[in-house]
């Protein structure tokens, strides 16, 4: 049986700080401390007052799953190539940015 997000976590457009949105775009209306999962990204987000800040802070993006690599990648960010069965992590090598193979063990 499956269940969506929304039956484990109280979701709520209007937050009072406690609840999380989950959605492709930042909630319009912002409470300190509410949180926002992006849909499209699947980074948690926290309103501090003026900002979001990412939870947790610093962290490398999450995991890309897919046959193509993700745009616009971020050093440290991994992808996992369902094509192949790779897992990849994007570095710069000298200067020239790079996907590589993270050796598997048989």
């Amino acid at each position: 049986m499956s269940k969506n997000l929304s039956d484990i976590f109280p979701l709520s457009a209007n937050s009072s700080g406690g609840g999380m949105v989950v959605s492709a775009t930042e909630p319009a209306e912002k409470v300190d401390g509410m949180m926002w999962l992006d849909s499209t990204t699947a980074r948690v987000w926290i309103w501090d007052e003026d900002k979001w800040l990412e939870f947790p802070a610093g962290g490398a993006p999450a995991v890309h799953v897919g046959n193509t690599a993700p745009t616009n990648p971020v050093e440290g960010q991994q992808w996992l190539n369902t094509d192949d069965g790779y897992l990849y992590v994007y570095y710069n090598n000298a200067g020239n940015p790079t996907w590589m193979a993270v050796e598997r063990q048989s």
